[in-house]
């Protein structure tokens, strides 16, 4: 945020009066113009403080800092030092919108005149603005102003108002003096002040009262002020104070830990200031939006920009702001990650897409996805693992192998397919890039965690690398077999049993994909040969390999074996592939006796089982029995093209009007225009 108010300029002096027009600086609909001895003591007290190249005067001396930080003091001392105020013209008023835009548009330019009001800006004209008469009661007060003199003033420093930010800054400055009852007063008397940031920071500076912070190391003193920040921001939540909250809340992530920042979610429900400043634009609170993005990112005007034009689709403009520096380009990175998730979680693909397409994510893709991870923001699950997915293939089309790894490592339990597909990347990369032993380790990795996302956790899979290697040494690999051996004791230890072929099987897979089909057949009949799960998914590898070169006798053989290897991910789908040979050769009881325990089951396949019965019998001629699984298939499921062929296959046989109308609405292409079609001929 700009951290003064108003600009002054002076325009005369005549002994005791002096002419001043006030500029307002930071806009804010309900604080335009000052009015009052109290603001214009202030300037008078600051143009004699001697900095910034002003210079020295005896009002400065009189009065001591913290009192001019005591509203209630300056309200009932002002006129002291200041015989009258007169406002003698004011232009630009009433403020609007269009006002209000011109402020935002100037916004990084107003908060760099802190110290060059003296300076006509070419702008100036068009800002609120007011000239007063000030009259002094001691020509002293004046005598450090020379005409033309501009400055700043007004200053928040500690708080979203000048009142608060000044009590607090009052506080702080007795507490360092020892006057600690003075401190605490000037902290009480802040948090009653109608200003979330000044409440917030003098409730923790009372919390803070008896400790010496600079006392403790830089790493305990920041841990120590972000918890307390957190903890406050959770209890001003449960209490219902939602904009004390919030300022709380800005000031844990201003420490820039995500795991607070998480916390806070958690237990606050707090939101990210990028989604939050999404969800104002999207309610046209644009002055909030704004604000919230100040508040968060102060002096950081380039990340302002960067966040304002990723919130107005302006996705040109944002790739075209240069950080002013590394921080400010972490930030924007976040920024760009925080709505990425929003946008994902509202199904907004094209904006997801053009995020990651930014310049800053192709930098800084890693530190996005752990951010999102830690800051929880990456939910749900599947929209995590999309974006997850999407920043590695970023890196892989990059040539970015560590950047990959260490999206692998950052995936890792919560996303074990995502973990296992960047190892597979690194390990294709490595086979061309780079070292026989790097390639072995990367598809090692790969197969320990799909391993992990199939066999249900880390032992499991470590288990399974053990068996790879014992595999791999058999059959002649022996640097994949002593990465999958260093992964196992990496992963549980080294204590381990031998466990399930499902790495292997995941490794052999991979040997494929990567186009050495003779060693991934020579392993997957290895593995065949073992009485596990990783046995059964070779034997349906095998089984499809063969049905894709047209060998079905070879591929029923192993469905055969599949389908009795008493697996149950696996005997079902078997089953599936085994009823199908009995459906496309027209055999209805082998089709039963294959479908039949799919459809009995609660399998995912049951409906599509029931649909092939119901077309089976269709081409037999059985109607009757046709309509029964056809009518199961309706029963059991909303999918798209079942729902279709069933509903038109049913609509057809019973001139079923109702069930022509569900398949012509399914918008299936084929069954639907057919339904639609003889749903015509039977109304006319």
């Amino acid at each position: 945020m700009i951290i003064y108010t108003h600009g002054v300029r002076v325009l005369k002096l005549d002994e005791r009066r002096v002419r001043l027009r006030v500029f307002l600086a930071d806009y804010d609909p309900g604080n335009l113009l000052p009015e009052g001895p109290s603001f214009f003591f202030g300037v008078l007290w600051q143009a004699a403080d001697g900095e910034a190249g002003r210079r020295r005067g005896p009002l400065n001396g009189l009065v001591p800092l913290e009192d001019t930080l005591d509203p209630d003091w300056v309200e009932a001392n002002a006129g002291r030092f200041i015989e009258s105020v007169e406002r003698i013209a004011a232009r630009n008023l009433p403020a609007g919108d269009e006002l209000a835009g011109f402020y935002e548009t100037h916004y990084t330019e107003l908060d760099r005149r802190l110290h060059r009001w003296h300076e006509r800006w070419e702008h100036e004209d068009q800002l609120v603005q007011a000239d007063y008469d000030v009259v002094v009661t001691d020509a002293r007060w004046l005598e450090p102003l020379p005409e033309g003199q501009g400055m700043g003033t007004g200053f928040a420093s500690w708080g979203w108002t000048v009142a608060g930010g000044q009590l607090v800054r009052r506080g702080l400055i007795l507490k360092d003096r020892g006057d600690r009852e003075g401190a605490a007063h000037a902290f009480r008397r802040a948090s009653a002040v109608d200003d979330p940031e000044a409440t917030v920071r003098a409730l923790l500076a009372l919390d803070d009262l008896d400790i010496d912070l600079d006392a403790l190391n830089f790493d305990d003193q920041v841990a120590h002020e972000a918890r307390a920040a957190l903890e406050l921001c959770v209890r001003l939540s449960r209490e219902g104070r939602a904009a004390d909250a919030r300022a709380a809340f800005l000031i844990v992530h201003a420490f820039g830990m995500p795991e607070f920042m998480g916390e806070a979610r958690e237990r606050a429900g707090m939101v990210s200031p990028a989604e939050r400043a999404h969800r104002l634009m999207s309610e046209g609170d644009r002055f909030g939006a704004l604000n919230e993005l100040r508040r968060a990112y102060d002096g950081g005007d380039e990340v302002i920009d960067f966040a304002v034009a990723l919130l107005d689709g302006d996705f040109e403009t944002a790739d075209a702001t240069g950080p002013g520096g590394a921080l400010d380009h972490t930030r924007m990175a976040l920024i760009a990650a925080d709505l990425a998730f929003v946008h994902g979680r509202e199904g907004d693909d094209d904006t997801v897409a053009a995020l990651l397409k930014l310049r800053v994510t192709a930098e800084l893709g890693p530190t996005m996805w752990r951010y999102a991870l830690e800051s929880g923001n990456a939910y749900p699950e599947e929209v995590a693992a999309a974006i997850g997915e999407r920043l590695m293939r970023t890196m892989v089309a990059m040539h970015l192998p560590e950047d990959v790894r260490h999206i692998a490592e950052t995936a890792g339990a919560r996303f074990p397919g995502l973990a296992a597909a960047a190892y597979a990347e690194l390990g294709d990369h490595y086979a061309v890039f780079g070292e026989p032993e790097d390639e072995a380790v990367a598809w090692a990795l790969a197969s320990f965690w799909t391993s992990v996302d199939e066999l249900g956790g880390t032992e499991p899979a470590a288990q399974a690398l053990v068996t790879l290697a014992r595999i791999l040494d058999e059959t002649g690999d022996p640097v994949v077999a002593e990465a999958a051996r260093k992964a196992a004791t990496e992963k549980a230890g080294p204590e381990l049993a031998v466990g399930d072929s499902y790495a292997a099987f995941a490794h052999a897979r991979l040997l494929h994909r990567a186009g050495h089909g003779h060693r991934a057949r020579s392993l997957l009949l290895e593995i065949a040969e073992e009485d596990d799960r990783g046995a059964a998914e070779a034997m349906m590898f095998l089984g499809n390999h063969a049905q894709s070169v047209d060998d079905t006798e070879t591929a029923r053989e192993w469905w055969l074996r599949a389908a009795a290897s008493g697996q149950p991910a696996i005997v079902h789908r078997a089953a599936m592939q085994l009823g199908y040979l009995a459906k496309i050769t027209r055999d209805l009881s082998d089709a039963l006796r294959w479908y039949g325990p799919v459809i009995e089951s609660d399998d995912e396949n049951a409906a599509l089982a029931a649909a092939h019965l119901g077309e089976l019998c269709y081409w037999l001629g059985d109607e009757e029995e046709s309509l029964r699984w056809y009518d199961l298939t309706l029963s059991e499921t909303d999918d798209p093209e079942l729902v279709a062929e069933a509903a038109f296959r049913v609509g057809e046989m019973r001139g079923d009007r109702a069930a022509l109308r569900r398949a012509a609405d399914s918008g299936h292409a084929g069954f639907a225009e057919q339904a639609g079609a003889l749903l015509g001929e039977l109304e006319q």
